[in-house]
């Protein structure tokens, strides 16, 4: 991901140190824009009264497992593109092993329905079809691709992989500490100055979050940076739709479920965005490519 240009390398390295602990203030800045009772009018407006289907279960789905779904196809991609880089006669063997990696997981996460502590099991289903649409799509990538843009995919992934790792680090290990906000479900006890606001919410038990802190919302946050470079990377508008609204839903979900509050899930998103970007484009400058 470096360039053999130690000039630019060293600029690299400043830009990082600059620009990172500068998001970190920033971030930290804006915690003190909180205002709590507005944020609780927001998000008992966004937490439903009642049960309502299918955007249940959507929600459950998305906020669960869009990361860990990403994660594992960009990972597998990786390795995928590891084993074919150099033996471009295996491409279509890691292409079937792809998919039937994509069947097996599928055939697991269907079968999560008769035996996962959830109460909305069906979720599993929609799941499952997701990891195999998935796994396929990865598959085609070594069977359809340049090996340029394979090349390209992978750098891509990496850089993700960067600007994911320093987000969940900076967002939940320094700036939730400093902040220390409690997440609205939090406020379970009747000594709490929110506690009437608490008991108009409505929970889903399978999404009952009080431990560690509100701001920021590392849902958010980690997930807005993982996709940001491939929104960044792709030239189809359909694509840079679809990643962004997926992102931004994954989001809503986390203030739907009462898991944080409104500000710290806008919050979260704005600093994946950032980070997204500066990683972005940080790899950019050390490849030569604008």
């Amino acid at each position: 991901m470096f360039h053999k240009d130690q000039k630019t390398n060293i600029k690299i390295l400043i830009l990082f140190l600059v620009y990172f602990p500068s998001m970190v203030l920033v971030i930290w800045l804006f915690s003190f824009l909180i205002n709590d009772a507005l944020d609780w009018k927001i998000l008992l407006i966004l937490n439903p009264d009642a049960y309502i289907p299918f955007l249940d279960e959507l929600a459950i789905l998305i906020t669960d497992f869009s990361m860990y779904l990403f994660a594992t196809l960009g990972i597998s991609y990786l390795i995928g593109y590891a084993i074919v880089k150099n033996h471009k006669s295996r491409k279509q063997i890691v292409s079937q092993t792809q998919l039937a990696i994509g069947i097996t997981l599928g055939v697991i996460a269907a079968s999560a329905y008769f035996w996962a502590g959830y109460d909305l099991k069906v979720i599993f289903f929609g799941l499952a079809l997701m990891i195999m649409g998935g796994f396929w799509l990865v598959s085609r990538c070594f069977t359809h691709l340049s090996a340029e843009k394979q090349s390209e995919l992978n750098d891509l992934l990496l850089v993700t992989l960067l600007a994911w790792t320093i987000t969940a680090l900076t967002g939940d290990v320094v700036i939730k500490n400093w902040v220390g906000r409690l997440r609205p479900l939090a406020h379970n006890e009747a000594e709490s100055p929110y506690y009437e606001q608490y008991l108009q919410l409505r929970t889903i038990s399978d999404e009952i979050v009080r431990s560690h802190y509100s701001y920021v919302s590392g849902h958010s946050s980690t997930f807005f940076a993982f996709l940001t470079p491939a929104i960044l990377y792709s030239k189809k508008k359909y694509v840079k739709g679809g990643l962004f609204l997926w992102a931004a839903y994954h989001s809503f979900t986390r203030v739907y479920l009462a898991a944080h509050f409104p500000y710290c899930a806008f919050m979260g998103s704005l600093m994946g965005i950032t980070y997204g970007i500066i990683v972005y484009h940080m790899f950019y400058i050390s490849n030569n490519k604008t």
